[in-house]
């Protein structure tokens, strides 16, 4: 049958078309985009080279792509498996012999192809070029010169090095959704596409339901899309069930072993390809590849050279990272904020982390990695609370995965628990900010009770704190209180002055969360006059925020206003993004209150874009939930209704429980509202139980008064009325906001 090639106008039967091109006796899965993309290269360039790491499926992609040129090459195209070949001096011989040519006695090899392809439109598909990349090269050349008809489509680990060369890294398999969960496009990702259809060639019967889509899904995640391993992981449906294969992924190299005898070695075991690429690296890559392997996550060039290789000069380091990157085995992501960061595909992490293993190179690694991050973490605590907050936060999120690998060694390691508290001190404020809080919780309250024989010390004081922070945003109020008065207690004793105004004041946010209001002025009094005289402006503005709010709260209205424009003049002064959400947030509470609608929206819209700007997801759920109550006060229902709906989405990720049954409360209303009373009171019912779990801490805000739940209770009758609040008093913060949520008939 006739086919177009997106080259050429011209329909030709392939039948009539001279070529060698081996007989697939697999189909080709997916890869639409590339096929495309690549057609759309070869129109403008006559050498094109498909780099990828071992397994990516540069040959299969090849010989489509030479399929779809036939047509564009009326005098032949011509496939050259170079895998098998050891001298590079014999490549224009291989190739002679791969188009049929004859032995000419007294001319070498590369002039007799010279001259038979001048004048002729052809296409050679020069096949696993990277262990004779100067012979290829060479001939490529020489070719491309004496024939101008004539195209050139390479596979290689890393681009020939020829003038006019086009490379193109062939990516990993496309993979859609999340892990654990059916999504949307799931089954159309070709990742899975291919994994179903090599499953099938082995079991007949074998389909993806709801159960194992997504476990499928998960098992080409975790071979990073590389079509070798989805091939050999799918052969293992014969004897295991697609569970069994992911749980046995950890061995990944030993379960991913083929038999294939017609297949390549290298092609036969997912072990074996990736050994194919590491032998033919120099042995100062070899190394470096294997230490890179410690790195979770990517790394800057920064850290490769302070971990990997502190003794070696950054251009020098830069060279090596090059020839990976180059080599396939490297990944060179685009530049985030002027910073390029590298990492390693899992599979080739983990081969290489084998190798560090087996040499005895882990455990140095590990001490080097963890230290390194560790004084790396204090670099960077500096800069979370100042004037480039946003980015710092940034920078730290996307080292996430190293920091906590650094932690778990300094943690395991007895005689680190120094570096343990150093790491934990330093993390604490991102992981509020961003909202890992039980995370941090667990994290920090180990290492403070693994610390628990050391010396009493600042940095111990500054980890016991950081629990009780983490404590007190998941609303354990009496646990914050507990590691808040501990803190406390160890800097007295040291006479750490600076850090007990801390201490004091995280002590006066419990206070006014427990409705404590008198006890919480008097220590943000107190932490604020120690850190005035210390010069701590940050903390300084976080006490003038509290006393604003805790002003609020008791109705003493005119001191409020003066402390809330205090703390946001001032942390405006000094960049504190995250002091002034809490400011402006403070202050459009305080002119809602008032009754100064306008005010209080341009204050909350203010806060809310300084919380996104730097990812706080509390405060953003804080003020968005605050942004309904004035919604609900101006009549805006719809708009009210859609701002909890998406304060409550933060929150449920971060473990906010309180706002989370602040927002049901609102949405309780709007239900009422809408004559919906049956929810209505149950979500009344559930705040009221929620709220009462914190000693009466001032109200959620005005709403409902006493008139809408006496007419909820005269629209339901009193029985119903009962039954629905004593449901709701029993309902768990998860069946609260199940009730809550639109159902997707509602949407509807």
């Amino acid at each position: 049958m006739p086919i177009e090639t997106g080259i050429s106008t011209t329909r030709i039967s392939i039948a009539e078309l001279p070529n060698n091109l081996p007989r697939q006796a697999t189909s080709f899965v997916g890869r639409e985009r590339v096929l495309e993309e690549c057609l759309q290269f070869l129109r403008v360039t006559r050498l094109l080279t498909l780099t990828g790491v071992g397994g990516s499926g540069k040959t299969r992609l090849a010989l489509q792509l030479a399929q779809r040129l036939m047509p564009d090459a009326p005098h032949g195209v011509w496939f050259v498996d170079l895998a098998r070949l050891q001298d590079g001096n014999r490549v224009a011989e291989t190739v002679a012999a791969a188009v049929g040519l004859p032995e000419e006695a007294g001319r070498p090899p590369r002039e007799s192809l010279a001259s038979h392809f001048r004048g002729r439109r052809a296409l050679i598909v020069l096949d696993n070029c990277e262990h004779v990349l100067e012979g290829s090269g060479t001939l490529a050349f020489a070719l491309l010169e004496a024939a101008e008809d004539l195209r050139i489509l390479a596979t290689s680990r890393e681009m020939l090095g020829v003038l006019g060369e086009q490379t193109y890294s062939v990516p990993s398999m496309s993979l859609v959704g999340a892990r654990g969960e059916v999504s949307d496009g799931m089954r159309d990702s070709e990742a899975v596409r291919l994994f179903e259809e090599r499953a099938r060639l082995l079991q007949s019967h074998f389909t993806l339901d709801d159960e194992t889509l997504p476990i499928v899904n998960e098992i080409c995640t975790r071979l990073d899309g590389i079509p070798l391993a989805i091939e050999l992981a799918a052969a293992r449906v014969k004897m295991l069930s697609v569970a069994e294969i992911r749980s046995r992924l950890r061995d990944r190299f030993r379960l991913l072993a083929g038999s294939h005898s017609a297949a390549l070695p290298r092609h036969q075991t997912l072990r074996a390809a990736m050994q194919w690429s590491y032998d033919h690296l120099t042995p100062e890559e070899q190394a470096l590849l294997r230490a890179l392997s410690i790195f979770v996550g990517g790394w800057t060039l920064e850290a490769a050279v302070g971990i990997c290789a502190p003794e070696r000069d950054e251009i020098d380091v830069l060279d090596l990272l090059t020839g990976l990157v180059n080599k396939s085995l490297v990944l060179s992501e685009h530049p985030v904020e002027d910073e390029t960061r590298y990492r390693l595909l899992e599979t080739v992490r983990e081969y290489a982390q084998d190798l560090q293993i087996e040499r005895g190179e882990r455990g140095p690694a590990r001490e080097a990695h963890a230290l390194w991050f560790v004084d790396w973490a204090e670099r960077a605590s500096v800069h979370v609370t100042g004037a480039q907050q946003a980015h710092w936060l940034d920078v730290v999120e996307r080292e996430n995965s190293n920091l906590r690998a650094a932690l778990d060694w300094c943690f395991e390691e007895e005689d680190r628990i120094d570096s343990a508290l150093r790491m934990g001190a330093a993390m604490q404020w991102p992981w509020v900010i961003r909202g890992y809080l039980r995370e941090g919780r667990e994290r920090l309250e180990a290492i403070a009770a693994r610390a628990e024989t050391l010396e009493p010390s600042s940095m111990l004081a500054n980890v016991v704190q950081g629990a009780g922070n983490m404590c007190y945003r998941l609303d354990d109020f009496d646990a914050a209180r507990d590691h808040y008065e501990r803190a406390l207690a160890i800097r007295e004793r040291i006479g750490d002055t600076r850090g007990a105004a801390g201490s004091l004041g995280a002590l006066g946010n419990v206070a006014q969360y427990q409705g404590r209001f008198a006890e919480a002025l008097e220590l943000f009094q107190r932490s604020l006059t120690i850190n005035r005289q210390s010069g701590n402006q940050v903390w300084e503005a976080a006490n003038l925020t509290c006393l604003g709010n805790c002003s609020r709260a008791i109705g003493d209205l005119a001191p409020s206003r003066a402390y809330l424009e205090q703390a946001l003049a001032l942390n405006r002064e000094i960049g504190n993004r995250n002091g002034e959400c809490f400011s402006l947030d403070g202050l459009g509470c305080l002119r809602l209150q008032t009754g100064d609608h306008e005010g209080a929206r341009w204050a909350f819209e203010q806060a809310l874009a300084a919380a996104r700007e730097i990812g706080n997801g509390h405060e953003q759920a804080v003020t968005l939930s605050n942004m309904a109550r004035l919604a609900i006060r101006e009549g805006e229902t719809s708009r009210a209704r859609s701002l909890c709906l998406e304060a409550i989405d933060l929150l449920r990720r971060i473990d906010a429980g309180f706002e989370a049954a602040g927002c049901l409360h609102r949405l309780a209303f709007l239900f009422h509202s809408e004559a919906d009373d049956a929810r209505a009171v149950r979500l009344w019912a559930f705040a009221k139980t929620y709220q009462q779990a914190f000693r009466n801490r001032v109200d959620f805000d005005a709403e409902p008064a006493e008139s809408s739940l006496a007419d909820a209770r005269k629209g339901l009758g009193a029985a119903a009325f009962d039954h629905a609040w004593a449901e709701g008093a029993k309902l768990s913060l998860d069946e609260a906001i199940g009730l809550a949520v639109p159902r997707e008939d509602e949407v509807r």
